[in-house]
């Protein structure tokens, strides 16, 4: 084992490094890594398109852009001044597109990446100086990534715009999503490393024989940033080991997992999600659009007890986020987020791009939006009804649960009325003719609702606690 140490580095910088050995005249190399400096400045900020609950907020309350994602997007743009590359799997927004066509009217130099299986429509109005590469050689998705690169080499005005919107009309008013925005050169630099692996070159015309989508790509980019003073990292698919990366944010949890998806197909994550469910110590909650893709792992994780819903609901839940221990300041608060969904594909086949941010405040304000998005489901929920009897109700320190049947895992979940989890247990098999005695004690006097889950059954019981 050894150590080094380098000094005089610039900062917001992109370092490849190779290691090598030499032992009685026999010399061995290690791979050739990537690593960033930390930059002089730092930013994060994080929007949603819908609304969020602020009764659940720690410090700072993230009110909701909702239909004006578009309107930041285009803010963003019109502050470019060098340069600007746009990632984008599916554009049909003219306004933003009018918004390019001002920047490179300006002076910008402007590159653009497209997914070639779908129709792009609004990009027939951009101008035709403005070069575009589509990739055309894809198998599931494709380019899927959807990421803005702003002023990429400026020490205090490069920003990385990104998250799971599409720059499409659904999907930045309706449909769920969300909108990072990162400002970081040394990240911005990062991404721009990726975009010209994809571009074929680092000039503003592409080279289609040295360009690389999917699998052809290698693992060529920083994965580690000092941001603000908050550790962040950044994955690439398929090069970089993405699924692996969101595995170990989820391993890490010790009170919490909140998750909401548009697709959930990778068994070794659901496998966590179950695992981590059935800790007594640790509340998982999760929030699905495709239930019935093929492969989704919806129904077995509600049949293993899982407190995951369908969102069966108006408009896509497009999100492909987790958070991890926002209620635990001393743990490890954690936002995983960006275009990647949780499926087999988005690891081997697809271009996505993936943030994993240590941070407790950006962890709670994901937490305020995954409360209403959670929220809005169970009020229009229906899922078999389980007639519950709580007694006594009004309680004091413990209450007696029953209903007719049982006997597999379930989660039992006490919410407040804002929709913030106060408790929740994880129950591994219970007959509910039985009767299930809870301890109350710890909870303040006010109403409260109890659900219970089980496989595709659940049950809600309003409960009063007077003190």
């Amino acid at each position: 084992n050894h150590t080094l140490e380098f000094t005089g580095l610039t900062p917001g910088e992109v370092y490849f490094v190779q290691v090598f050995s030499v032992a009685n005249g026999d010399t061995a190399f290690s791979n050739v890594a990537a690593f960033a400096t930390e930059s002089l400045s730092g930013n994060i900020d994080v929007y949603f398109n819908g609304s969020v609950n602020t009764s659940v907020a720690s410090s700072e309350s993230n009110e909701a852009i909702q239909s004006n994602l578009r309107d930041t997007i285009i803010a963003y743009i019109d502050r470019a001044q060098s340069s600007l590359d746009l990632a984008i799997y599916n554009t049909n927004n003219t306004e933003i597109v009018q918004a390019v066509n001002a920047a490179f009217e300006r002076g910008v130099e402007i590159r653009y990446i497209a997914e070639g299986q779908n129709a792009n429509s609004a990009l027939g109005a951009l101008l035709d100086e403005i070069p575009v590469l589509v990739r055309q050689n894809s198998d599931g998705s494709g380019m899927h990534n959807k990421f803005v690169l702003v002023d990429y080499a400026d020490e205090d005005s490069s920003y990385v715009l990104s998250g799971s919107t599409n720059f499409t009309d659904n999907n930045l008013s309706t449909d769920p999503n969300n909108l990072v925005i990162i400002q970081d050169k040394a990240l911005a630099k990062s991404y721009r490393i990726e975009f010209n692996e994809m571009w074929g070159s680092n000039s503003p015309v592409s080279d289609p024989s040295a360009s690389r989508f999917g699998e052809f790509k290698s693992n060529n980019t920083p994965e580690k940033f000092i941001i603000d003073g908050n550790p962040v990292e950044l994955y690439f698919s398929p090069s970089d080991g993405t699924n692996a990366a969101i595995a170990q944010a989820l391993e890490s949890a010790d009170a919490s997992i909140a998750f909401a998806l548009f697709v959930f197909t990778q068994n070794t994550l659901s496998d966590i999600i179950i695992e981590k469910s059935m800790n007594d110590f640790i509340s998982v909650e999760g929030i699905m659009n495709d239930i019935n893709t093929n492969g989704s792992d919806f129904e077995e994780m509600v049949n293993q007890g899982v407190n995951v819903i369908a969102h069966e609901i108006e408009f896509s839940l497009h999100h492909k986020y987790a958070i991890v221990d926002h209620d635990d300041f001393t743990s490890d608060p954690i936002v995983v987020t960006g275009s990647h969904n949780w499926s087999a594909t988005a690891g081997s086949v697809n271009d996505e791009n993936t943030l994993v941010i240590h941070n407790a405040e950006i962890a709670n304000q994901f937490y305020q939006e995954f409360t209403a998005r959670f929220g809005e489901v169970l009020s229009t929920a229906t899922r078999p009804e389980i007639e519950l009897k709580l007694y006594p109700n009004p309680a004091l320190d413990w209450i007696t649960l029953e209903f007719e049947g049982g006997g597999n895992p379930a989660t039992l979940s006490i919410y407040s009325l804002e929709g913030k989890v106060v408790d929740q247990l994880n129950i591994h098999a219970f007959n509910g003719s039985n009767g299930l005695v809870l301890d109350v004690s710890s909870l303040r006097a006010g109403i409260y609702l109890l659900q219970y889950n089980e496989g595709n059954r659940t049950g809600m019981q309003r409960l009063a606690i007077s003190k």
